[in-house]
């Protein structure tokens, strides 16, 4: 449709040098047949599959299993619109759900072709968007939600339950122990025997073996008023046969090889310090009681076991809060805590920690030395940081509730139901969780090659994980079971992962505060007591609608009216905005490089648009618009057409027959039309294509091959979906 003046600068132009005859009228035939002739030349065959439409069909299934008798909206997007503001709105329908909570629907919408994924999302009536990553199979995707698939379980999942013990001694035992036990108020004598299987260290000898005792006691009372401060060491003792001299060969040397053959007992008041190694010794705290550190270094058969109302602290001297703590390095070594401790460090070689349910823990760091190394949490835990030796070490089971400032640094996260854990950032390669479980921390980094996440919970609930920020190097991402995920930021690594996949087997991502996982927090009055495992709990925000989505839109793009051979593509450009299960599309022209009177029309909606050139506001039709082309070679750029809106059912569709558009050319007496630019069957040599919104069209007598370099292969290959990414800029609008 370009007058004849422009026809020199196209690139076969001496097709239509001489004809004066096609000034003013259209000649359907010759333009198309100068047009075909020329198309070979510059673009090659034609693949038999190809329509040069970039929209196919791709049909949703869609599946929920949530609250009964309740509405639901599904929508599906091309990218993720939790986080990416340039994700376009594809499909939506609304759905009920039945007395179990069950609704199901489908519906097909336009897709772009070669895209091997799409994001569905779940919206309650509060707002709150789920989101999956679905990938396309054979022309269709599946999306869940609510449902929980059961898949393999790894080794970290099939470990059961986790660990639990009983305290090593009762009440009433340790009672007896403070009654029948050596008072070392009583005094001490240091004797030493020379003999070199006697080792028992410092006023603990005298427990074993007091002089002249026939009945050495193996237990030692520590009662207000002893200060002391002493390491306990010892590897056997002597039992007094007789009360003959020192020498005597009724002495009897007794090997301690089991644990509790040696106690030493805190009673109610009393303050006990210990510095250095023990070994072979069980250091019991009494309710009431108090063990001050001054660095301990647990060796074989070493236990400390805090009570219910026993204490243990550190001297604090100096500067630093936390000066003293615990190294524990020695498989038969524990540390049981059914008291409080308030101590500057833990480090975990091989041994057991255990923190029993009523247990509280305040603790400058905690390090896992080796990957051997257990923490098993029933009580509360305060924490600053537990880190590993030069990087993740161990396991950490969590059954209650534990907070870490800084950040932790493990190999396997074991949580148990209706626990908490919360941290400023975490490091982990595996974490399974159980029913009403949290994990929340601003930075949860995890995998070294393949992250995973299991649910083993009860199948009626679910679990969550909420962090600021998620990352995970490169490698795969496996999630199982019923978890939500809430999320404000990702790295690409971790979509590539999670999103394209992965969370098909959860339940799905939302931003932080956004899921409808609820755990209610135990209240005292108006206020969160956080007596419960779950502390603050985890209580959905109720938002607001979202801002509203960009709709998928598509650009249709037709040639050749008028000077054959240019191929640029720009002599009706048009978009069409629609979203699968509306009645509604909108139609808006964004160039016109043609110079005779066009209208546009469509089938489906039964309507004659407009004429171009009218819908930019303009009646001279020797105009070309948004092309490129300079105001004084009758060029107008930088204008916007009107939009028109388009009654269509709502499973119209942009993939069929170009969405039923056609174009109706006006002959030179304004008064015949000619349908001049439709759709054509595959394989075929197109005057209409449809691509992408963001597809920039040629400028003025730019062959889109120039413009777009790979423009030909997209015509030879039907599957080439990325040809118009290769762009050469100066030659687009």
């Amino acid at each position: 449709m370009k007058r004849n003046f422009f026809l020199l600068a196209g690139l076969i132009s001496f097709l239509c040098a001489c004809d004066n005859s096609h000034d003013d009228m259209y000649d359907a035939e010759w333009v198309r047949e100068q047009y075909e002739n020329q198309w070979k030349m510059n673009f090659g065959d034609i693949d038999p599959n190809q329509n040069f439409n970039m929209a196919t069909q791709v049909k949703a299934n869609l599946t929920i299993v949530e609250d009964a008798l309740s509405e639901y909206t599904f929508k599906i997007y091309t990218a993720n619109p939790l986080y990416n503001d340039d994700a376009l709105l594809m499909a939506k329908t609304t759905v009920t759900t039945d007395a179990e909570g069950y609704a199901e629907t489908s519906i097909a919408f336009d897709a772009l072709v070669g895209q091997e994924n799409y994001y569905v999302v779940r919206m309650d009536d509060h707002n709150r968007r789920l989101l999956k990553s679905i990938k396309v199979n054979n022309g269709s995707i599946d999306a869940s939600f609510g449902v929980v698939k059961t898949q393999a379980r790894s080794r970290a999942m099939e470990t059961g339950a986790l660990p639990t013990m009983d305290a090593p001694y009762t009440v009433a035992q340790v009672n007896q122990f403070i009654a029948e036990g050596y008072d070392l108020n009583n005094g001490i004598e240091y004797t030493n025997y020379g003999r070199p299987d006697y080792g028992i260290i410092n006023h603990m000898q005298q427990i074993a073996c007091p002089n002249n005792n026939t009945t050495g006691s193996l237990i030692g009372v520590v009662k207000p008023g002893f200060t002391s401060s002493l390491g306990l060491e010892c590897t056997s003792y002597l039992k007094v046969k007789s009360q003959y001299g020192q020498y005597d060969d009724r002495y009897e040397s007794v090997s301690i090889t089991e644990q509790g053959t040696l106690k030493l007992v805190i009673t109610n008041g009393a303050v006990y310090r210990i510095s250095g190694q023990i070994k072979n010794v069980d250091v019991i705290v009494a309710s009431g009681g108090t063990l001050e550190l001054n660095g301990i270094y647990m060796a074989d058969n070493a236990r400390i076991i805090v009570m219910h109302g026993g204490n243990v602290v550190d001297r604090k001297e100096g500067a630093n809060e936390w000066n003293y703590g615990i190294d524990h390095n020695a498989k038969s070594a524990l540390i049981y805590n059914a008291g409080t401790c308030s101590i500057g460090w833990i480090g975990l070689n091989f041994a057991t920690f255990y923190n029993a349910p009523d247990g509280v823990m305040y603790v400058d760091g905690i390090k896992f030395t080796t990957s051997e190394s257990v923490l098993t949490n029933w009580g509360k835990i305060e924490v600053n940081r537990i880190t590993g030796n030069g990087g993740k070490q161990g396991t950490l089971n969590n059954g209650c509730l534990l907070r870490s400032q800084e950040k932790i640094e493990i190999i396997y996260l074991n949580q148990d139901g209706n626990t908490a854990l919360e941290c400023e950032h975490i490091m982990a390669n595996c974490i399974t969780l159980r029913e009403n479980s949290i994990l929340r921390a601003k930075h949860l980094e995890v995998g070294d090659g393949t992250a995973e996440f299991y649910y083993v919970g009860k199948s009626e609930s679910s679990a969550l994980v909420s962090a600021q920020k998620i990352t995970s190097p490169a490698g795969a991402v496996k999630v199982d079971g019923a978890i939500y995920f809430e999320a404000n930021e990702f790295n690409s690594d971790w979509v590539a992962g999670l999103f394209d996949g992965a969370v098909a087997d959860a339940y799905g991502v939302t931003k932080v505060g956004e899921s409808n996982f609820a755990i209610f927090p135990v209240y005292k009055g108006d206020e969160i007591a956080e007596s419960d495992c779950t502390g603050k709990g985890n209580i959905p925000n109720n938002y607001g609608p979202p801002e509203d989505d960009k709709a998928q839109t598509w650009r249709l793009a037709c040639e050749d009216l008028g000077s054959v051979g240019d191929y640029d593509f720009n002599d009706i450009v048009f978009d069409v905005t629609y979203v699968a299960g509306d009645d509604t599309a909108y139609v808006k022209p964004v160039a016109a490089g043609g110079t005779l009177r066009t209208h546009v029309c469509n089938r489906v909606a039964n309507m004659t648009l407009g004429e171009i050139h009218e819908l930019f506001g303009f009646d001279d039709i020797t105009l070309m618009i948004n092309t490129g082309v300079a105001y004084d070679w009758n060029g107008r750029n930088g204008f916007e057409g009107k939009t028109i809106k388009m009654k269509v059912p709502t499973n119209y569709s942009v993939s069929e027959n170009m969405g039923g558009f056609y174009l109706l050319i006006e002959n030179g007496n304004n008064t015949i039309y000619d349908v001049q630019i439709e759709p054509k069957e595959s394989g075929n040599i197109p005057q209409m294509i449809c691509v992408p919104s963001d597809w920039r069209w040629p400028t003025e007598t730019i062959n889109i091959g120039t413009a777009y370099p790979e423009f030909g292969l997209w015509g030879q290959n039907y599957g080439n979906g990325t040809w118009y990414n290769t762009v050469e800029t100066e030659y687009v609008y």
